[in-house]
């Protein structure tokens, strides 16, 4: 395979860079905040190489194409989903003509417990102003990235921990992404309909866009799982998340027997890899990097299943 290709500095200069705010009484704005400069730069990266990757666009247009099917199929008099222009452009005119704001938040609501992490959000409702299209994160993993951020003295590899959290944070960025597309394209009227290639909801039993993006994209849906004892404390606990995820194709071969899948940990190789792939027009490619089997203990850890709104406590 021929090596990745920059993505030219005259396409990345079509997508501007988004405005990111810390909500807060009062809310403020972080683009002239030079803390926040890492954070920033990575949801503008993610941004770019969704718009401008070889593969993006067109995993993003066949989501679109079978959501307007569906619909139509199941008879929708919606008019913005009759009216809807299904193209590979979709993701490109949307980052460059109507940016979404990233809006940092506690997503926990003060809860110190895992079942209660949701990492993002759209804004919900429909109404045809910039105010209202807003992508929301949560805070805790975009702190690690400042510029003026201290790892706990407990944390034995700072560097892979920040990298850890980008990684997070781009895939996060993405699926929500595909949510603020499809509400500016279809109308927030419109939740995903039940359609059998895509990845399942679990909160409404029809089918969810973002993970299936993950998967058709990405080849895998990321896993956080913590020691327990250190989740609780907000202010760290990012700096002790393990990003895992279950490979589909061993996890079908366990016997019956076996009571937990197989999990497999990134490693420094893995997550640097990803990071450099945001500036190519090629993503990562997982299977290229050897990975960790990683042992899940239900008694002494917590995993979460990202953007599952109840979440799972093991």
């Amino acid at each position: 395979m021929p090596p990745a290709l920059p993505i030219a500095a005259d396409l990345a200069a079509q997508i501007p860079q988004p405005r990111v705010f810390l909500e807060g009484n009062p809310t403020l704005e972080l683009n002239d905040d030079p803390n926040y400069a890492p954070v920033i730069d990575a949801v503008h990266k993610t941004f770019i190489h969704l718009a401008h990757s070889d593969v993006a666009p067109y995993v993003i247009a066949s989501i679109q194409s079978r959501i307007k099917a569906q619909a139509l199929d199941e008879g929708t008099t919606e008019r913005r989903v009759l009216d809807a222009k299904v193209a590979v452009s979709n993701i490109t005119d949307f980052l460059r003509d109507s940016t979404p704001c990233i809006v940092l938040r506690d997503m926990t609501d003060g809860n110190p417990s895992v079942a209660a992490l949701q990492w993002g959000t759209v804004l919900k409702g429909d109404k045809p102003t910039a105010e209202h299209n807003i992508i929301y994160i949560e805070k805790t993993l975009a702190m690690v990235l400042c510029a003026n951020a201290t790892p706990p003295p407990d944390v034995q590899s700072p560097t892979f921990q920040r990298d850890s959290a980008l990684v997070m944070l781009s895939v996060t960025v993405s699926h929500e992404t595909i949510h603020a597309l499809n509400k500016y394209t279809f109308g927030a009227a419109l939740v995903t309909p039940k359609i059998g290639t895509f990845e399942d909801d679990i909160d409404n039993g029809k089918s969810e866009a973002g993970f299936t993006f993950e998967r058709d994209f990405y080849n895998y849906r990321l896993e956080a799982i913590w020691e327990q004892s250190k989740f609780a404390d907000a202010n760290t606990r990012m700096w002790h998340m393990k990003l895992m995820f279950k490979n589909p194709a061993v996890t079908s071969l366990i016997d019956s027997d076996v009571d937990e899948p197989e999990y497999l940990q990134f490693n420094p190789t893995t997550v640097s890899t990803f990071i450099a792939s945001l500036s190519t027009h090629r993503p990562m490619d997982i299977w290229a990097h050897r990975l960790t089997t990683y042992d899940f203990d239900d008694l002494s850890q917590a995993s979460w299943l990202r953007f599952h709104s109840l979440g799972t406590a093991l």
